[in-house]
């Protein structure tokens, strides 16, 4: 192990990247590379870092992912800070037992979206996960891909092909 599983740029800041890692490890870079800063609150999970999410207008705002599916535990794990990391809090909420294997932040409504084992859902304000999509199937969701222009979240699955959200009713 010891693999880099995902990076995320921020759009309004280029030189801070966040990278996580298949051990768990989460890392922070505010000059493009050319220094790091390793993640340690204890809250964080040791756990498979699947996603990150940082808000395209806030670098501070960021949104991580983990999956314990590698390790047998099946509980929903999503962090977020405000800060840029110096302090994180647990977003998991009411996320059903499942592993978390993306997010996106949809800033035009303030929405957080996570792709889970169990399909994909939005955190509004609070700690309130909402199903997003009546017609999505029950199953694994590997990728989301915000589409503003189209007012679009595109939903990959593990077996049942790519799924269309409108995002117009949220």
């Amino acid at each position: 192990y010891g693999t880099m599983t995902t990076v995320a740029v921020s759009k309004s800041a280029p030189g801070t990247i966040y990278v996580g890692t298949d051990t768990g490890r989460l890392w922070k870079t505010e000059n493009g590379g050319g220094s790091w800063t390793e993640f340690t609150d204890p809250q964080l999970p040791d756990r498979w870092v699947s996603a990150v999410a940082i808000d395209p207008h806030d670098a501070d705002r960021v949104f991580v992912t983990f999956t314990g599916f590698f390790q047998g535990d099946q509980s929903a794990h999503v962090f977020a800070t405000e800060n840029g990391g110096a302090t994180w809090r647990n977003a998991s909420g009411r996320l059903p037992n499942a592993p978390v294997n993306d997010v996106v932040i949809d800033p035009q409504r303030s929405l957080v979206y996570v792709a889970t084992d169990v399909g994909v859902f939005y955190l509004r304000r609070g700690l309130t996960w909402w199903p997003a999509g009546d017609d999505l199937p029950l199953a694994p969701v590997h990728d989301l891909r915000l589409h503003a222009p189209s007012d679009e979240l595109y939903a990959a699955t593990f077996g049942r092909g790519v799924w269309k959200v409108g995002l117009a009713e949220r």
